[in-house]
């Protein structure tokens, strides 16, 4: 019981560490992009893996006469935006080409599920395996 229980430690580890600094990536990002423009959806970008269905979301905003054209971090095979779509954009004012789109919360969702997930998944085989041990002879 206590090696499959390491084993699979070991496996979510990892996908725990990814999910919380996704999380944390995106909270120390929106507490730091603060300056409210318009922005707009100019186009969709494949991914560039393999067997991929995900498209990103290419987003354009202005800042002191300076185009901005940033690719979003989470790609989706089932995009909410439509191209020439207008977003509001929260850039970071010291550094402008930092930024969080108002009301997307996709990258926080991903780290919630990417992290936490796993554990779902390793709880489920902990209860089997404790059924199993302590209830099926």
């Amino acid at each position: 019981m206590i090696i499959p229980l390491i084993v699979l430690g070991c496996i979510w580890f990892p996908f725990l560490a990814i999910g919380v600094y996704t999380i944390i990536s995106y909270l120390l990002r929106k507490r730091r992009c603060t300056e409210e423009v318009d922005g707009m959806v100019v186009e969709f970008e494949d991914s560039r893996k393999l067997n991929s269905s995900a498209k990103y979301t290419i987003f354009q905003y202005y800042v002191d006469g300076i185009t901005y054209t940033q690719r979003s971090k989470i790609g989706s095979s089932n995009n909410k935006y439509r191209i020439d779509e207008e977003v509001t954009i929260y850039y970071n004012p010291t550094n402008p080409n930092e930024y969080i789109v108002k009301n997307d919360r996709s990258e926080l969702w991903f780290g919630v599920v990417y992290g936490l997930g796993p554990i779902l998944i390793i709880g489920f085989f902990v209860i089997v395996s404790y059924i199993k041990m302590n209830f099926i002879h």
